[in-house]
């Protein structure tokens, strides 16, 4: 608190006008961030504009920028210290996402970018558990990259494991337009 009081100008006094404690000031940017991202969650996917390749490419930027953020530590104290917010990052996963990536993925056979025979339920099961692990950071193999690289290998994986030979080549392409797009920056 006394961190934050220097960052901001103003005293622990001033603070505690608004919050009840450390723990209170950490739920509620924990619930401010998870409705952001909920939100824009909710915009890539309802985005009709978007094909379901397109859909994952960008969450997959958005998600990856986000990572790059995080220290890992964070998540490690937030899981031991904030059980309210880790429970809140775990429904968010196991319900939301899931939702999303179900959807996504009916979306992505209809449009002939996934394979006809997918099996929805455990392929979005798959998908939702290896998001867990990632943000749990517990195997020792990925704690040796950084979380976004993780990511970024995993959403190679993902839409390796699902696409349709027309996906591949979709996919490929749009990963081709955005490194060009990165190159001009």
């Amino acid at each position: 608190m006394d961190d934050l009081a220097r960052e901001l100008g103003m005293s622990k006094k001033t603070i505690y006008q608004y919050v009840e404690n450390k723990e209170d000031l950490v739920n509620m940017a924990f619930a401010a961030h998870m409705e952001a991202s909920s939100l824009e969650v909710h915009q890539i996917f309802n985005n009709s504009e978007l094909d379901a390749m397109n859909q994952l490419v960008v969450a997959a930027r958005i998600h990856s920028n986000l990572l790059r953020k995080i220290n890992p530590s964070a998540l490690f104290d937030l899981k031991k210290y904030y059980k309210s917010c880790w429970k809140s990052l775990q429904v968010h996963q196991e319900e939301i996402i899931y939702n999303y990536i179900f959807k996504n993925i009916e979306a992505g056979i209809e449009q002939g970018l996934y394979r006809k025979n997918l099996n929805k339920e455990i392929v979005t099961s798959f998908y939702v558990e290896q998001m867990k692990s990632m943000t749990e950071n517990t195997s020792p193999h990925f704690q040796k990259h950084k979380l976004a690289e993780v990511y970024i290998e995993f959403l190679y994986y993902h839409v390796h494991g699902i696409a349709s030979d027309k996906g591949i080549v979709h996919f490929n392409k749009i990963i081709e337009d955005v490194r060009e797009n990165q190159d001009k920056k």
